[in-house]
């Protein structure tokens, strides 16, 4: 059972509603919502003038080697943020030893260095704090009327914890999205925008990643009955080491979520039609 005051039975609750997922809408990942409202990459362009700034460390090389290079960098990005929710999923769940091996496999200093921000992470939240783990890797989802029919999302949330706020004494959620990223930006230094109902906002890291969040938060509230405060953070694992808790750049309301799922679903029908 499901009690709303201090969470208990909800993850077992989100299992129950899941269960329940409609096979009459069509659902759009809260990743593919992200890709639509930023900017395309232009890989070709970038490279180019990569290789024309004396400032830039790619000066001088050709485009397809810079965009070689990049994609290298980002297949070894991507595989370390792995190692990171493995290790920290490890961690949360209580497997001191399967941690431990994650270490002996992955000794390079970089790795080195997110370990520590995620022992200082898993410290910081549940034995300072205080958070207990509610749910990880979880996936949510919801189906939403707007003014051209129904549409579904959905996505996983990588933590979700409950604590009791030692001010009030009522239990509180606490959402959080892991990133494995070494630098976060929190604006755009060339002046580039989001996309769609999201065109005031400028498209950099910390903006996507808050709709990420609110986008889970939005699906718990409407779609799984939970009530009061859900917190919302980002948590940094530099390779420098230091870990970090962002809040969100803005609160989303359900008016401009309403409006990005009807974005999104004008946008992907339009490219299905232009293909």
């Amino acid at each position: 059972m499901f009690d709303k005051t201090n969470f208990t039975g909800l993850k077992d609750h989100i299992a129950e509603v899941n269960a329940l997922k409609r096979q009459d809408v069509w659902y759009y990942s809260v990743t593919k919502i992200k890709e639509d409202l930023q900017q395309e990459f232009d890989k070709d362009g970038n490279a180019l003038r990569a290789s024309k700034n004396p400032k830039n460390p790619m000066f001088g090389r050709p485009v397809d080697e810079i965009i070689k290079a990049w994609e290298a960098k980002g297949a070894v990005t991507r595989q370390r943020g792995m190692w990171c929710d493995e290790y920290v999923g490890y961690l949360l769940e209580g497997q001191e030893a399967k941690a431990k091996m994650m270490r002996l496999d992955h000794p390079e200093p970089a790795m080195e260095n997110k370990f520590n921000c995620i022992d200082q992470a898993v410290e910081t939240l549940v034995g300072k704090a205080g958070m207990e783990l509610i749910a990880r890797e979880t996936e949510l989802m919801g189906v939403f009327s707007t003014r051209i029919g129904e549409i579904g999302v959905q996505g996983r949330f990588d933590a979700l914890f409950r604590w009791k706020n030692p001010s009030t004494g009522m239990y509180e959620l606490v959402l959080i999205d892991w990133k494995n990223s070494d630098v976060i930006t929190k604006d755009n230094k060339y002046g580039g925008k989001l996309l769609g109902p999201m065109s005031a906002f400028d498209d950099c890291d910390m903006n996507i990643f808050t709709n990420q969040l609110c986008m889970y938060e939005m699906l718990l509230r409407r779609n799984y009955g939970v009530d009061g405060p859900v917190n919302l953070y980002v948590g940094q694992f530099p390779s420098t080491g230091g870990f970090v808790l962002h809040k969100p750049s803005y609160v989303l309301d359900y008016d401009t979520f309403i409006k990005i799922l009807e974005y999104v679903k004008q946008k992907e029908e339009l490219k299905r039609t232009m293909k």
